[in-house]
Formats: C-alpha cells, structure tokens, sequence
C-alpha cells in the first residue's frame, strides 16, 4: 500500500515470542515496519546497508521476561 514490495522477516527467539518485520528498501537502504508492545521492536528508519545490520539493530532490546537475549535466527519470507 505504501509502494514497496511486500517482504516479511521472521526474528526468531529461544524461550521467547518470534517477531515479524515488514521490511523496506529506500534509496538503497533497509528499513522496518513493526507492531509490537516493547517499544524496541517497532520502527527502524531506513539506514542499514544490510538486512543483517538491520536485523541486528533489534538484537540488544529482544529479551524475555528473565531478562535473557533471545533473537538467535532470521527467516525471510
């Protein structure tokens, strides 16, 4: 609807909840959109080179309720 192609990516956890991302591309650069009730994995703008970097932007506020790490994977669809 907003004139980019429809791509998902799947942030897997361990012990927690997967996260979907509906991702962008703009002027080269990868951005998200995301709906979520953390605050942290919601919105990126359009500033990672990779979907890697993109991805990993996410990494440090993806925890459970024991406050443990748990984004271990990414599947595009």
């Amino acid at each position: 609807m907003l004139g980019h192609p429809p791509v998902l990516v799947d942030l897997e956890a361990h012990r927690d909840t997967d996260h979907v991302l509906a991702v962008f591309r703009q002027d080269g650069h990868w951005g998200a959109l995301a709906s979520s009730n953390y605050s942290g994995c919601r919105y990126r703008e359009p500033v990672y080179r990779t979907l890697r970097e993109l991805a990993m932007s996410y990494f440090d506020t993806y925890f459970n309720l024991a406050r443990e790490r748990t984004l271990r994977a990414t599947r595009g669809r």
